[in-house]
């Protein structure tokens, strides 16, 4: 099974060199100085994508896109596709909640925000989802 760290790392220049400090995270992989270690860099915005990709399965996958559609909120349940594709459905994208480890989850948090529903801003949408992941 494929082992990955996943974090958000600002990238560092020495001379002319470019790296990313990983030295505690892989440590906690029982990595060591000279072992060796494979790296993938990717925006941070696409790394629910990048952590599905590498897991080649379906965990990660389920998102719930947050739109304004002519001031309405609209939640829809997305499946299997990057955060990339499903900010260009229609209508503004406020938010992208995920991802969820399953459809039951995904839908139980659409319900949450469907009865009681945040500010109609980004961060409260952010901040309801950070609520319910850590329940």
């Amino acid at each position: 099974m494929m082992r990955f760290i996943e974090l958000t790392k600002n990238l560092i220049t020495v001379g002319n060199s470019v790296g990313v400090t990983l030295g505690a995270e892989a440590g906690k992989m029982g990595k060591g100085v000279r072992d060796e270690i494979g790296v993938i860099v990717f925006e941070p915005e696409l790394m629910d994508e990048a952590v599905a990709r590498l897991e080649q399965d379906d965990r990660n996958r389920y998102f719930i896109s947050v739109h304004l559609d002519g001031g309405l909120i609209e939640n829809n349940v997305v499946y299997g596709h990057s955060v990339r594709n499903i900010r260009k459905e229609g209508g503004d994208c406020l938010a992208i909640l995920g991802p969820f480890d399953s459809l039951r989850s995904c839908i139980k948090f659409k319900s949450r925000v469907e009865k009681d529903p945040p500010e109609k801003t980004a961060e409260a949408y952010a901040n309801a989802y950070r609520e319910f992941i850590t329940d």
